[in-house]
């Protein structure tokens, strides 16, 4: 929890942004690397069809298929990872968010009840200073 400084509120609001956006930059540049991937794919598919048809190159075909498979399974699990890693942060965020919510109403209990005591304790002040008066 080291990553966002403390405010009066909770978490910095501008490092939780900040934290997020890094995150969005993450996460896009997974999409665009896939579209890229995609595009590879499509080549390669492209590039089999044109093999199939002149009954040559085999081998090549296989290669590249085994290629685009490892090119998806690679942009897979670097999507999982990344999306996995942002909704982990986010639910501790929430989690802490969420203690220091309580903290804070705890906070504003016991603030609430030591001014009744200072209040109930001046007007038995106020009593004292009429009864002495008289």
């Amino acid at each position: 929890m080291d990553r966002f400084s403390r405010t009066f509120h909770g978490y910095n609001p501008e490092e939780v942004n900040a934290f997020l956006d890094e995150v969005l930059l993450k996460v896009e540049g997974i999409v665009n690397s896939n579209i890229e991937k995609n595009k590879q794919i499509e080549k390669l598919t492209k590039e089999i069809e044109e093999l199939k048809q002149s009954n040559s190159g085999l081998a090549i075909v296989k290669e590249a298929k085994q290629e685009r498979n490892v090119i998806l399974e690679e942009a897979r699990n670097n999507a999982d990872i990344i999306i996995h890693n942002a909704i982990k942060r986010s639910n501790e965020i929430t989690a802490e968010a969420e203690m220091l919510n309580k903290n804070i109403n705890k906070l504003k209990k016991k603030y609430k009840i030591d001014l009744e005591k200072i209040l109930t304790i001046i007007d038995k002040l106020e009593l004292l200073d009429l009864e002495n008066k008289w």
